[in-house]
């Protein structure tokens, strides 16, 4: 078989695996082990697929297509945040902190939840005496937190 003949039955077979498969990019060039931009020069240039067999170009151009909206569409979706705790959640935790006194960091370790999540989450709650309760739980914690330090400090100094 003549190197032509050989390249354009590759090219067909890479067309037809990403057609049946819904293939991106990436998984074309691993299933054939070629680098991505081989697999981009067969697809997309002229002289390539689109010479060779047309319907099969029109195919793979439409499922890239597709790939593209699917992936922008969860491209965008991945920065937006959610809240990772229910609200009937963020009282509870409020309500065992203010009961235990604990900071941040004490139900962070307890509930297994970053500390700045369970902050963010206990802000939005919509019960003002239990926020309140909470801000007055915070000033307190760090007024200690605070004579900790002023303690330490002056510790070493005396030293």
């Amino acid at each position: 078989m003549e190197l032509k003949a050989q390249r354009e039955k590759k090219i067909l077979e890479i067309a037809k695996y990403i057609i049946s498969n819904k293939a991106t990019i990436q998984m074309t060039a691993d299933k054939f082990g070629l680098s991505t931009s081989s697999v981009k020069k067969y697809i997309n240039n002229d002289k390539n697929l689109k010479s060779i067999d047309y319907d099969a170009y029109v195919a793979v151009k439409e499922i890239q297509k597709d790939l593209i909206k699917t992936g922008n569409y969860v491209g965008g979706k991945n920065g937006i945040r959610t809240a990772s705790i229910s609200d009937f959640e963020a009282e509870e935790i409020a309500r065992t902190m203010i009961q235990k006194g604990w900071t941040l960091e004490q139900a962070s370790d307890f509930y297994q939840v970053p500390s700045s999540t369970i902050y963010d989450n206990l802000m939005r709650l919509k019960d003002s005496d239990l926020l309140n309760d909470l801000k007055c739980l915070f000033k307190e914690n760090k007024n200690i937190n605070q004579g900790d330090i002023s303690s330490h400090a002056s510790q070493s100094i005396s030293k």
